[in-house]
C-alpha cells in the first residue's frame, strides 16, 4: 500500500495541474487582501490579524475550493488510470484491489493534508505581511484547532468522491455530481434543517467543534466519520466486483 501511495504521489508531482492548484490558492489569498484593506481604510473595520486572515481563508476555501481541488486529484488517481490502462498494469502486480484502492485513498488523504498545511503556512505568511501581528480575534491555538478540525469532514468527502469516481467513471459527470451535492445540501439545510444536519457538506466550514454543544459535536463527528467509513467500504465492495479492465 505504501508503494502504491508513493507511486500515486510521484504521478501527482509530475502533473502541471498539481502546481496550478497550489498557485491558485496563493493567488486567491493575495486577491482577498485588497478588499479587506479597503474596508479597513474606508469604514474603519476592526483590524485583522494574521491569525484572523488565515482562519477566514480556511473557512472561505473549505466549502467549495478545497473539495474541487480534491475531486480533480481523485479523478486523476482513478479515472485517468482506467482510461489510459495504468489500472490494468497495477492490478497485474501482486496487489489486491483493496490494497490498490487503499493506496490511492492514502495518497489522496496525504495530498489533502498537504493542501491544508500549504494554506496554513501561506495564509499566515500573507497575513504577517499585510496585517497586524497581534491576535485580535482568533488565537494561534484556536487557528491550529480549526485546521485540524477541517481534516475529518474533508476526509469524509474524499471517501465519498472515491465512491462517485468508481460508480460514475466519467470525469465531468463526477464533477457535476459533486457540485450538485454541495449546492443541494445547502438548499436542503435551509429548507429542512432536520435533514440537512445529516449532509456532510454542511460541516465542511464548521471548524470549531470544541466550542460546540455536546449534541452538535457528536453529530459533527458521527456524520464525518460515517461518510468516511461507509463510502470507503462501499467503494471497496464495488471496486472488487466491478470489471474495470474493459
Amino acid at each position: 500500500m505504501i508503494r502504491i501511495m508513493k507511486a500515486e504521489w510521484y504521478k501527482l508531482c509530475r502533473l502541471k495541474k498539481t502546481y496550478f492548484a497550489f498557485g491558485f490558492l496563493l493567488v486567491l489569498q493575495l486577491v482577498a487582501v485588497w478588499p479587506i484593506l479597503e474596508m479597513n481604510r474606508q469604514f474603519g473595520a476592526p483590524k485583522m490579524s494574521a491569525f484572523d486572515f488565515s482562519a477566514s481563508m480556511l473557512q472561505g476555501f473549505s466549502g467549495v475550493l478545497i473539495p474541487v481541488i480534491m475531486v480533480i486529484t481523485i479523478l486523476e488517481l482513478i479515472n485517468t488510470d482506467l482510461r489510459d490502462g495504468t489500472m490494468r498494469m497495477t492490478l497485474i502486480r501482486p496487489y489486491t484491489r483493496s490494497q490498490v484502492l487503499l493506496g490511492k485513498w492514502l495518497a489522496a488523504i496525504t495530498f489533502l493534508l498537504t493542501i491544508l498545511l500549504f494554506l496554513l503556512l501561506t495564509s499566515l505568511m500573507t497575513g504577517f505581511i499585510f496585517f497586524s501581528l497581534e491576535s485580535t480575534g482568533v488565537a494561534f491555538s484556536e487557528l491550529i484547532g480549526m485546521y485540524l478540525a477541517a481534516i475529518l469532514p474533508q476526509a469524509g468527502l474524499v471517501s465519498l468522491m472515491f465512491l462517485l469516481a468508481i460508480l460514475i467513471n466519467h470525469g465531468a459527470t463526477t464533477m457535476g455530481a459533486l457540485f450538485l451535492f454541495l449546492i443541494g445540501s445547502s438548499i436542503v439545510d435551509m429548507l429542512k434543517p432536520k435533514i440537512g444536519q445529516f449532509l456532510l457538506p454542511i460541516y465542511l466550514d464548521r471548524l470549531e467543534p470544541f466550542s460546540m454543544e455536546s449534541h452538535d459535536l457528536l453529530l459533527w463527528t458521527s456524520v464525518s466519520v460515517g461518510y468516511l467509513v461507509l463510502s470507503l467500504l462501499l467503494t471497496d465492495l464495488i471496486f472488487r466486483r466491478k470489471d474495470l479492465l474493459q
